[in-house]
């Protein structure tokens, strides 16, 4: 909120216009220079580490059930390298051409000037589909390998595979193969619910990574 009243009630900026060259966010986790700035200003700094030691279970930044991209946090080379990564969905300001944001309809109407889930840049600006109490802004990331057609997911692996290791892809990885329960997802107004993972839907993907955080609207 502090953050909201100090920028006209815009979200960090993760495009390439609104960032220097090569430090815009990415798909649904890496974060912008201009983002990763917020969390340090108003929340935490994502502080890099160049003795390649992985992120404490209290880092805000990451849950405290994340392994995969407290794993691939260590990619990063530099202090000033940018994008950076979450170990959550980070959804808004983002450009539309870097994922596939639309697979499911979150973004079915931004060509015709509607905001969707990813591409809404202001707190209270109208969006689609839901409205902006409604819309979550940071998720637990149910992510891992499957495919969506059809209208339908099929997921048929919870873990990746980095150094040699196998990693579960997901928060959460309690269930059968690693599969996530469900995660919590705050919303724009503040507030945070826990939903099952059968209540939610593929938010966009890329590739055979499926990220699932279309969340049910009333």
């Amino acid at each position: 909120m502090m953050y909201a009243g100090d920028n006209d009630d815009y979200f960090p900026d993760n495009t390439i216009k609104g960032n220097r060259s090569g430090a815009a966010g990415q798909h649904t986790s890496w974060v912008s220079e201009i983002t990763a700035k917020f969390w340090e200003k108003y929340i935490m700094p994502q502080k890099f580490d160049n003795t390649k030691k992985k992120k404490d279970r209290a880092h805000v930044i990451f849950c405290p059930s994340d392994e995969w991209h407290r794993e691939a946090d260590l990619w990063r080379g530099s202090a000033t390298q940018y994008p950076i990564l979450t170990g959550y969905f980070w959804l808004p300001h983002r450009d539309l051409t870097s994922w596939g944001y639309n697979v499911n309809g979150l973004e079915a109407k931004a060509s015709k000037g509607i905001a969707g889930w990813h591409s809404r840049k202001k707190i209270n600006q109208a969006v689609f589909p839901g409205s902006p109490s409604q819309v979550p802004t940071l998720i637990d990331r149910i992510q891992g390998f499957g495919s969506f057609s059809g209208g339908k997911l099929r997921m048929n692996n919870w873990y990746t595979d980095s150094g040699g290791k196998s990693i579960p892809t997901a928060n959460h990885p309690t269930g059968p193969n690693g599969e996530p329960p469900g995660g919590n997802f705050l919303m724009t107004d503040g507030h945070v619910e826990w939903f099952k993972l059968n209540q939610v839907e593929v938010g966009s993907n890329g590739g055979s990574w499926q990220c699932i955080y279309k969340a049910p609207i009333e």
